[in-house]
């Protein structure tokens, strides 16, 4: 499983927080897209489409993810951190979200908004109540560790599904008589088959591409 120790933007080196210049690049864009007025959505598609690696090998950016970077005071110096954003460009973009909340006065502790499910996070083993933001960004994190872990519900359909999953079959032709017959593969393993039209081994074998 990925995590990330630190925001994007940032790499360790030596003991040291330091800027990860490509990966602010990417802050920037979305500061820049955020601030001309690009709904979180319109940026998390862009950035999807372009291929950025918000994470080693993952570029599904969706909302929640954009939203955490808009949200985020240590790209311009809290926590220790070497601003990679200014702080006018910050409290415009908080401005900008405070007039597009349409939503202030809705209580998300409460109902459908808060799923507070537990998990276990995979750098500290403690216990995460992750909510329905974090299951929809793809990732939480910890409050003890600051490490951010990718989290997702298992949909019980797709184990239901593979349940009823029939076996899987080859179409054989019989060497013999030409008589084409379906094998199981549990036949085929736990012996040997044999042609059911002509009773002679039908002497084959699969190979994986």
């Amino acid at each position: 499983m990925n995590h990330r120790n630190i925001p994007l933007g940032y790499a360790l080196s030596g003991g040291n927080i330091i800027i990860n210049e490509a990966e602010a690049d990417t802050v920037r864009e979305i500061a820049e897209q955020y601030l001309s007025g690009k709904s979180l959505k319109a940026i998390a598609e862009l950035l999807t489409a372009k291929h950025i690696e918000y994470m080693s090998g993952k570029t599904d950016w969706n909302r929640s993810r954009i939203k955490r970077i808009v949200e985020d005071k240590r790209y311009i110096g809290d926590g220790g951190y070497l601003p990679i954003l200014t702080e006018q460009e910050y409290a415009a973009m908080q401005s900008i979200k405070a007039k597009k909340n349409t939503q202030k006065d809705v209580n998300y502790s409460e109902g459908i908004f808060t799923l507070n499910t537990p998990v276990v996070c995979p750098n500290c083993g403690e216990t995460v109540y992750v909510s329905e933001d974090d299951l929809d960004a793809g990732e939480a994190i910890c409050p003890s560790c600051k490490v951010a872990f990718e989290v997702a519900l298992e949909d019980p359909e797709d184990d239901e599904a593979a349940e009823n999953d029939g076996p899987v079959q080859y179409e054989v032709t019989c060497p013999a008589c030409g008589a084409t017959s379906v094998v199981d593969e549990e036949a085929l393993l736990d012996g040997d088959p044999v042609c059911p039209s002509c009773g002679k081994p039908l002497d084959f074998e699969v190979t994986e591409e």
